[in-house]
Parts: C-alpha cells; sequence; structure tokens
C-alpha cells in the first residue's frame, strides 16, 4: 500500500536495544534486517545494568536479544563493523569487516542505532579513580549488585571485602563540564540510575547510608518525581553540592569527601565507598564513520537532527535513534527505534529475506492420548550436571515420549523434535522459560499443534539445597498439567485497516499522517473546532525552531490528504472489540456515527492547570505559561518592550495534590528568556526555580541564558515566592529567598509567567471507553509487558503526546510516529487470531445470573438475548479466569485452566498411584 517507492532490505548499525527494537519492529513489518553489533553479543549497556527503572530485571533484554538471533528475516552479524557506506535510497553499498573478511551487503535503508559508551573517570585526577579502590564508577557499582554477578549481589568494599555502611554517590562526573571532560550537555540518566543504585543497596541492606550529592536532581520522566519522593522516604539523603576532591583517610581505606553545605561552609564526611555517577557519549566508532558518510555532528558529537523530523539525518534513507542522536533513556531509545521504522516504511517497501510461515491445519491433538516432548535450555553458570538429572527425572514420568536439549536454533529444533516424535504436548524447562515464550507458540503452530499445549517450567527457582526433589516435582508438575490442557479454540479474524485517532494536537496530526501514508485510511477525531492543540500556543522549540510554521504545514497536510476524514468538534462515546477489530461510537453535534478500525491512537493532550496564587486572575500582567507564549506571536511588542520580567517554575507542580514534574517547563523559560534577551538585551529578566532541569543538550541552552545575564534564584517550598501588585499601572513587585544572600530579595517586573503543571485533558474518560489504565498521576499507563513505552495496557490501543505525559514538540513527534509504527504491525496483517486463554460460556448451563457481568474488572461478558445465556467475547477476554471461579453454575470454563487440573493436582503432587 501507499506510493509507489524501491523495494529492500533495512540495516540496523548497533545491537542495543534501539537497534534491537528497531530490527524486531522492521522484520515484524516484513523487512529483511542485517542488525550489525561489533561486539560478540546483543544487547548494548543493558547486560552490564542489575536493573531497569524502576524495578525491572534486565533479563526483560533476554526475549528480544532470543527473538532476533531466532527470526528469519533478521542477518545477526556480530563481531562485525561497519567501514564504509556509499549510494543512496534504495540502493545503498555498505563495507563491513568480519573476524574473517570484508564484504559488501546492499541495503534499501539504514538505521544508525551504535548506542552509547561510559565515560572514563580516570581524567579527573581530583577523584582518584584507579588510585583509591572504593572509588568506583556507576557502571561497576551497578555489575556489583546483581546477582549473578561475580559478587553474588553481596555488597563490599574491593579494598578489603568488608562490607560498606557509608555509600556516596557524585553526580555530573563528565557532564556539565567544560574544563575537564568537554563535555557541556546533561547526560539526562544519571539522576534516576543514581537514585536506583541508591534505593537498592537500601533494599540490601535498610541501615548502610546513601547519600547523593547534587547539582539538580533531574527526574524529568514519567513517574521519576515519584521514585525520587519515594528514594527520599526510604532514607537516601540529598546534599546539593558539587564535591571537588576526593582524599583518602590516613592509615585506613575510607574516603573522605570535602564539600560545601547548604551555607556555603565547607564541610567534610568520611565514606567506605564513593560512586562516580559517569556520564554517556556517543559510540566514538559511531560517530567516525558518521563523519566519514557525510553525517553532521553537532558540536556535543551527536548527529544532527531537526526537532521536526526527530530521528532523520542530513543523507536520505539514512535515520538515527538511540544513544547516537543524544543522550536518552532506554524508554526514549525504544521510541526513537519504532519512530525510525516508521521512517523507513514512508520511504522503502519492505523486502523480507524468508517468505511468511505457513502454518499446517492444527490436528485434533486433544483427542489423542497425551504425548508429551520435554524441552530443556540451559543458561551459563548453571550446574553441568544437571542435564543428566534432568533426563533422568524425564524418564520416570509417564506421559513423556521424548527429551531434547535445546541451544543456538530453538525454534526448528523443537519443531523438528516434535514431528519426529509425533508429541503434542510440550514441557519447556530453562532458566527464564518466559524469555522463549513466543518461540515455543511458533514452534508448535509450525509443528502442526494448538500453540497453547504446552507449559514452561523455571529452573532458576529451584533451591540447590533440595534440587533434586524439587526438580522431579516440578517436572511431574508440568508434564501433568500440559496432559490436561484441552486445546483452546482459536479463531481468525479479519483486520480493519483502517486507525482512529483521538486528538487533533501534533502528536495526532503526525500519527494520522504516518498511517495513512502507507495507504492506510485514518478517522481522526478532535474535541475542539480547529486542529493544533496546544501546539498553536508554542512559539519555538527549545532549539529555536519555527513551531508556528512547522504547524501550519502540517495541518494543511492532513487536510489535504483524502486518506484521513478529520472530524472536529466530536467525541467518542464508545468502543468495543479488540486488536484488529474495533468498532467506535462517535458524536458530532448531536449525530453518533459507528466507525470501524484495526487500531486506536490515543492523543488528547493535557492542559495547565489554573493557578489559585501569584495574582493569577486577578493582574492583567501575570500570565500562564501558555498565555505568554501566545502574547509573544500575537502582539510580542508588549512583552518585548518590557524592562523587567520573571518566571516562576513548578507553579501547583511537584507539590502533594500533582506530584509529577511537568517535563518542559524549564526548558520552555530558558527559551523564552535567550530569545528575550536577544531582542532586548537591557531587561532584566529573573527565573525563580527549584530544580532546573534543563536535561540533556538543553544545558547549553540554560548556559546560553547564564552568559546573556539572565538570573536564576533557587527557591523551596518553605519559601515560596510573594506577588504583590505595585500600582494601577499593573507594576509587580516579587519577593524570594534568595539562599545564597540568605536574605528575601525584591523585584519588581513588568510582567510574570507562572510554568504551571500539565494534567491529562479528558485521560479519565478515554481510558474508561477504551479500557486502558491510568498511572497515579492521571495519565494513560502503558503496557504492564516491559519496554512498550506507547502501548497502552489494552492491546491495540497506543499512545502519544502530552496524555501520556508531558513533553515537548521533539518528543511528542517521535512518539507519534512510535506509536503508528506500532499500529502498522497490526494494519498490515490480513488477520489476527482470537481465543487462547480465555473463558468460554457454556449456554445451556448459563442461569443469566448476570455474576459474570458483574465480576469481569474488564467489562467483558454481557447477556445474549438471542442465545438466552451471557457471552465472552474471546478478542477481549484478558484470560483472568475470575468468572470462572465466581460462576455459581460451572457454566464458565478455561481450557488451559480446569477444575480437573486443580482436583487432580493434590495427587500429582504426592504421587498417589503415580
Amino acid at each position: 500500500m501507499g506510493q509507489d517507492k524501491p523495494k529492500g532490505s533495512v540495516m540496523v548499525v548497533g545491537g542495543g536495544i534501539a537497534g534491537i527494537q528497531a530490527a524486531l519492529s522492521l522484520a515484524g513489518a516484513g523487512y529483511g534486517v542485517h542488525l550489525i553489533e561489533r561486539t560478540p553479543s546483543l544487547g548494548g549497556m543493558i547486560p552490564n545494568l542489575h536493573r531497569i527503572y524502576p524495578l525491572c530485571a534486565c533479563c526483560k533484554l533476554d526475549p528480544r536479544a532470543s527473538a532476533c538471533e531466532q527470526d528469519p528475516n533478521i542477518n545477526v552479524m556480530l563481531d562485525t563493523t561497519v567501514l564504509d557506506i556509499s549510494g543512496d535510497t534504495g540502493n545503498f553499498s555498505v563495507t563491513v569487516k568480519t573476524a574473517n573478511d570484508e564484504k559488501t551487503v546492499n541495503t534499501g535503508a539504514i538505521i544508525l542505532a551504535a548506542g552509547i559508551e561510559p565515560f572514563d573517570p580516570t581524567k579527573y585526577d581530583t577523584y582518584s579513580y584507579g588510585s583509591l579502590p572504593n572509588v568506583l564508577t556507576s557502571v561497576e557499582y551497578e555489575q556489583s549488585q546483581k546477582p549473578l554477578g561475580p559478587g553474588k549481589g553481596i555488597l563490599r568494599r574491593p579494598s578489603d571485602g568488608q562490607a560498606p555502611r557509608k555509600i556516596a554517590w557524585l553526580q555530573c562526573v563528565g557532564s556539565r563540564d567544560i574544563n575537564q571532560c568537554d563535555a557541556p550537555y546533561c547526560s539526562s540518566v544519571c539522576c534516576m540510575y543514581a537514585l536506583k543504585e541508591a534505593v537498592n543497596t537500601k533494599e540490601f541492606d535498610e541501615d548502610i547510608e546513601t547519600t547523593i550529592f547534587y547539582m539538580d536532581m533531574r527526574t524529568h520522566g514519567k513517574g521519576f518525581e515519584d521514585y525520587l519522593n519515594e528514594a527520599i522516604s526510604r532514607g537516601v539523603q540529598l546534599v546539593r553540592s558539587r564535591v571537588h576532591t576526593i582524599n583518602p583517610v590516613p592509615d585506613g581505606n575510607d574516603l573522605e569527601i570535602v564539600y560545601a553545605g547548604d551555607d556555603e561552609q565547607m564541610q567534610k564526611e568520611t565514606f567506605d565507598m564513593v560512586v562516580l555517577s559517569v556520564g554517556i557519549r556517543p559510540s566514538g566508532e559511531a560517530i567516525e564513520l558518521a563523519r566519514k558518510i557525510g553525517v553532521d555532528i553537532n558540536e556535543n558529537q551527536f548527529v544532527v537532527k531537526e526537532p521536526f523530523k526527530p530521528v532523520s539525518t542530513n543523507i536520505p534513507g539514512i535515520f538515527v535513534c538511540g544513544g547516537l542522536s543524544g543522550p536518552f533513556d532506554i524508554g526514549e531509545s525504544i521510541n526513537q527505534a519504532a519512530a525510525s521504522v516508521s521512517e523507513v516504511a514512508a520511504i522503502l517497501g519492505p523486502e523480507s529475506f524468508s517468505p511468511p510461515p505457513g502454518y499446517p491445519k492444527p490436528s485434533k491433538s486433544g483427542a489423542k492420548k497425551p504425548k508429551v516432548l520435554l524441552a530443556y535450555h540451559f543458561c551459563p553458570g548453571m550446574a553441568p550436571d544437571l542435564s543428566v538429572d534432568l533426563e533422568k527425572q524425564a524418564k520416570g514420568i509417564p506421559g513423556v515420549c521424548s527429551t531434547i536439549r535445546v541451544e543456538g536454533d530453538i525454534l526448528t529444533s523443537i519443531t523438528d523434535k516434535i514431528k519426529e516424535t509425533d508429541a503434542n504436548r510440550l514441557v519447556f524447562a530453562s532458566c527464564t522459560p518466559a524469555v522463549h515464550k513466543n518461540l515455543i507458540e511458533e514452534a508448535l503452530k509450525l509443528a502442526g499443534l494448538n500453540p497453547y499445549l504446552y507449559e514452561t517450567v523455571d529452573l532458576r527457582a529451584i533451591d540447590p539445597g533440595t534440587a533434586d526433589v524439587q526438580l522431579r516435582d516440578r517436572l511431574r508438575m508440568g508434564v501433568a498439567r500440559v496432559a490436561l490442557i484441552t486445546p483452546p479454540p482459536l479463531r481468525q479474524i479479519p483486520v480493519v485497516k483502517r486507525a482512529l485517532v483521538v486528538g487533533g494536537g501534533i502528536a495526532g496530526l503526525e500519527t494520522a499522517l504516518a498511517i495513512s501514508r502507507e495507504g492506510y485510511p485514518v478517522t481522526l477525531v478532535e474535541k475542539q473546532k480547529e486542529l493544533g492543540g496546544h501546539g498553536r500556543h508554542v512559539k519555538a522549540t527549545w532549539q529555536g525552531y519555527d513551531v508556528q510554521k512547522y504547524l501550519k504545514a502540517i495541518i494543511s497536510s492532513v487536510k489535504k490528504d483524502k486518506n484521513i476524514k478529520v472530524m472536529t468538534e466530536a467525541t467518542v462515546k464508545e468502543n468495543k472489540g479488540f486488536p484488529g477489530k474495533f468498532v467506535s461510537i462517535v458524536e458530532k453535534k448531536g449525530k453518533e456515527k459507528s466507525i470501524s478500525h484495526g487500531v486506536s491512537i490515543l492523543a488528547p493532550g493535557g492542559n495547565p492547570i489554573e493557578p489559585r496564587e501569584y495574582l493569577y486572575g486577578k493582574n492583567k500582567n501575570v500570565y500562564l505559561w501558555s498565555e505568554l507564549s501566545e502574547k509573544l506571536l500575537k502582539a510580542p511588542k508588549s512583552i518585548e518592550g518590557a524592562k523587567a520580567g520573571v518566571f516562576i517554575q513548578c507553579v501547583g507542580s511537584r507539590e502533594p495534590d500533582v506530584p509529577h514534574c511537568s517535563n518542559f517547563c524549564c526548558s520552555f523559560t530558558v527559551r523564552t528568556a535567550v530569545d528575550l534577551k536577544i531582542k532586548n538585551p537591557g531587561m532584566n529578566i529573573y527565573v525563580l526555580y527549584r530544580e532546573m532541569r534543563t536535561y540533556g543538550e538543553r544545558e547549553n541552552l540554560y548556559k546560553e541564558a547564564r552568559d546573556k545575564g539572565v538570573i536564576f534564584i533557587r527557591y523551596d517550598l518553605e519559601n515560596k515566592p510573594v506577588v504583590e501588585s505595585l500600582d494601577n499601572e499593573g507594576k509587580l513587585k516579587v519577593t524570594v529567598y534568595d539562599p545564597i544572600l540568605e536574605r528575601p530579595v525584591g523585584l519588581t517586573a513588568d510582567f510574570v509567567s507562572l510554568q504551571s503543571a500539565i494534567v491529562g485533558k479528558s485521560n479519565q474518560e478515554l481510558a474508561d471507553i477504551f479500557r486502558v489504565n491510568l498511572d497515579r498521576n492521571g495519565f494513560f499507563a502503558e503496557s504492564p509487558e516491559k519496554m512498550k513505552p506507547v502501548d497502552a495496557s489494552s492491546e491495540g490501543v497506543y499512545l502519544a503526546g502530552l496524555g501520556l505525559y508531558p513533553k515537548d514538540t521533539g518528543d511528542s513527534i517521535t512518539q507519534a510516529k512510535a506509536a503508528a509504527a506500532r499500529a502498522l504491525e497490526i494494519l498490515s496483517q490480513d488477520k489476527v487470531q482470537v481465543g487462547g486463554m480465555v473463558a468460554e460460556v457454556n449456554p445451556e448451563k448459563c442461569a443469566v445470573c448476570c455474576t459474570c457481568v458483574r465480576t469481569c474488572p474488564f467489562s467483558v461478558p454481557y447477556i445474549d438475548h438471542e442465545t438466552g445465556a451471557a457471552y465472552i467475547d474471546p478478542g477481549l477476554c484478558q484470560g483472568c479466569g475470575m468468572c470462572v471461579a465466581e460462576c455459581p453454575g460451572k457454566a464458565i470454563v478455561m481450557g488451559t485452566c480446569s477444575d480437573q487440573m486443580l482436583i487432580e493436582a493434590p495427587a500429582v503432587l504426592f504421587a498417589i498411584d503415580y
């Protein structure tokens, strides 16, 4: 579908999380992918981590890495370096060097995802890294926390093996510094990983004292402020100070830190260990390659991108995502990877390495006597004799027809073994069986079996002290359960190849265009009369690009697009269905219209709260940030000619009622202040802030503002600024306590700008309609499955823009393109499968008591008056089993978890008649 364009494969350079995600999404869209990684394994930096914020174990990466290695449309090339790139879109020639030789690979498009590397702190002589054994980098400390690491997760000082009692973290080591490390930017992720490491330390031993020395605590992302507050409640101490020197304590291995406290007095404190929170920088080899092929690089050594084209380089057909384009966290890198796939799809048609798999018709295995294949896979570090024990135990279990140890190509090994042995059930044992879930189900389908006829056994959960008994019992229970599974019915439903986009702001507009250009119709629903959302009030991005010019062009493109049906002054009233087949009721001017669509994208935007303080609404020269921005668009001279202006940050946010950080307020303020200083250098501008969160490359803008004379004064909640009217002319007096001068300071201002909190616009209403969850702050919650930052908690529903959490224009565009890419994965399919682990109603037993209707947390069951019984749509059922447990007439069953299993489980466990 879509316009005529060349076809080809895609090369992804870099096997970190961004590269892995890009490769999987491309393969899912039908592209052949060359995934190039210069190291011996996939994963990038993540395998070095103990946990991903906030509590997720890093093994969540393993399923994606395994999927790449097993996918016939992904050619994984490890220990491979890209030497040169030539050609253009649809016809690139890439020279790569492997361990054995050099060769040329032809490809249609390229995604640069080469990732990051940590700063080397040996350049900081004052921190004595390398000479004082108890000074570690954050990466080293993270590895020491890993239960499967060399220290088994037991914290010990490197110098003497003693348990530490006091640990300090020093922030901004290799960031926000032009004197020693030539990295003026903020590395963006360091505050969060220091908090995470400190909290994990507290979980290991609550009595360990943890102290973080910082300049600005930049917890700007979704849920980050909540995590900061929780860390403080756990006893993590925060000290605002940049430490200059670490000194060894004589006659011992302790470390002394000298720092200036809040009162500017020098203080000394002794610690057992010091962790250097090292900054991140793009891969040196990747930057060298980018320069060689002509990709533009900025002064911070990142690939140059326009904010309105956040994953495009200056070379058509070459895109960028992840750490090569800036200091981004995991979620942002995944969004960029998906957005890159959307951009590739716009210029290149898919060409696969392998045709789509053909599945034989599933056999009626439920009618046959169960024959169980036991397949097992061992992770590195597992007991070498476990294989012998497992094979021995398997031989004594009735129903097991064969065993196989699988390595490498797990998919083919299991498929072939099932066919060879005529097995009709599978038990899969491994250290992390969830990693292989998709491969297991694919193998069963390829072998002609129902994909739900399997059970897993987690070998990692076995206690070494009673390994023999536990292994025997777990295998027996696994075989018994899989033998009792009734093959659940499956149905193939045609996909409705249309998208519904809710919200006509920048995120909604970009999503609609990205889907439409692939040839799929889009219905765009906007509550307001005009398109554009809050973009209509924004003058410029933080980089200084004209938002109004961009917005005008994109609105024009949407209105001219014949594939996009725009419905303004309209709202969604109802939604039913499942991924691939939804039906929504949209109301416009009192009339309702039914719309069928395969996917839903929610991008309703957000609103700034209206403050009840600082004379807002009582003085005409006190503005919300959005009102000031609009004033600068429509009547700029009234602001640009002022003698003095005051910006107050965190108005109504980061407080008990609205605890989250609104993310882009600091960047907006500093951008506006710089622009005003350029227009009127004599204007006095004051920024009153709690934390200056100009994260990433925004730090350069913060420095520019200080260089131009913008005055920054920090305040806290106990000493909020006070705004008073001075005269009838609208002049204002702002009084703020200056912590450096240790006294109140009075500021005379012609205008005051309030950077008020951003909250979800109509999130609760849409969450109820589309059956998705909200987080504690009222924003849409992502899928509980980790590393899916634009997937809602219900499948087939995707999220973008301010409704997911506050963000600036560039990030909203990235998220919109990522949501479009995820939606295209469903729209590109002809059919979707429904059924499986879902509940079914036996109409003959149903008494129409409505217990299931009242019980279901997802509101799926309803009374079908034609059949006179309850009905559960297999496409909507989430498989929780609550209706099965509550049904008084036992009219509802689940083939994968039956009463018979529960009744027979004790007999199996205790080997009665076994």
